[in-house]
């Protein structure tokens, strides 16, 4: 018996984005995409069955080839980056705003049909990472901030299962405060991954070194920038108590679907 820690925003975006639609192309041969009266882009329809088929398709792809014997899947809800924000306001910044055409029919068929989890106030990736409390439970995502926490979890998108060790989660952690995060926090200017790993060998003790290496590079600012980057990078592990949702798989029971 297994229970799977869906992070569902991934799959979520993967059905409900649309197919742009190209119109022209400009001078250097780039796509020129087809977009309404507020600037919006414009997609290739996709009815309710087939958004319908896709969800359905998807959770079972996704259960039946990982074993789970249920599942508790989380997805995106309302201010969820508001405490990141408080002490980083770049966070996530970056990000394109505008969601994807058909997002909330998606979510809300995932939410009524397969009962999903509507996070609020904190974001999917931080209570996907806190349910590894559940026992027998594995995390399914594509996010590499997810995959490389402690554990081992199912990354869908491959069909392939990594372990990581806490040792390795730690190490990761420390050099993306040097580095930076994808999600638009800054490391330390101008040290990549090479710098980094050269600033963490033989290190045990990691907080005091990378603190170090933001003074020497910031002066007394660095402390307040370490500070804001380690809020904005570190999860936040709350207490969990879901119940999972049993998962019957489909082929033992000789329900007839294609699985690719």
């Amino acid at each position: 018996m297994s229970t799977a820690i869906i992070d569902l925003d991934s799959v979520a975006y993967t059905i409900s984005a649309g197919k742009k639609i190209e119109i022209d192309k400009d001078e250097q041969g780039n796509p020129i995409y087809q977009r309404d009266e507020l600037g919006r882009l414009v997609y290739e329809n996709k009815s309710a069955e087939e958004l319908i088929s896709s969800c359905d398709f998807m959770m079972r792809e996704i259960l039946t080839k990982s074993k789970a014997s249920s599942y508790v899947a989380y997805i995106k809800g309302d201010n969820t980056i508001d405490y990141r924000l408080k002490f980083n306001p770049e966070y996530k910044q970056d990000r394109n705003k505008e969601a994807p055409v058909w997002w909330n029919f998606v979510k809300t068929y995932l939410i009524e049909e397969w009962g999903a989890i509507q996070v609020d106030n904190m974001e999917v990736d931080d209570l996907v990472i806190s349910s590894k409390s559940i026992p027998n439970s594995f995390i399914c995502a594509i996010d590499s901030d997810i995959l490389g926490t402690e554990g081992t979890h199912y990354n869908w998108k491959k069909d392939t299962w990594i372990t990581v060790t806490k040792e390795e989660e730690t190490h990761k952690f420390w050099t993306e405060m040097i580095t930076g995060g994808h999600n638009n926090t800054k490391g330390i200017e101008g040290l990549g991954a090479v710098k980094a790993a050269n600033i963490l060998k033989d290190v045990t003790d990691y907080p005091p070194v990378v603190l170090r290496a933001y003074i020497n590079r910031y002066g007394e600012e660095g402390i307040d920038l370490f500070y804001k980057n380690y809020k904005s990078l570190k999860p936040i592990i709350v207490d969990v108590d879901v119940k999972p949702i049993e998962f019957k798989n489909p082929i033992e029971e000789n329900i007839n679907i294609d699985i690719v």
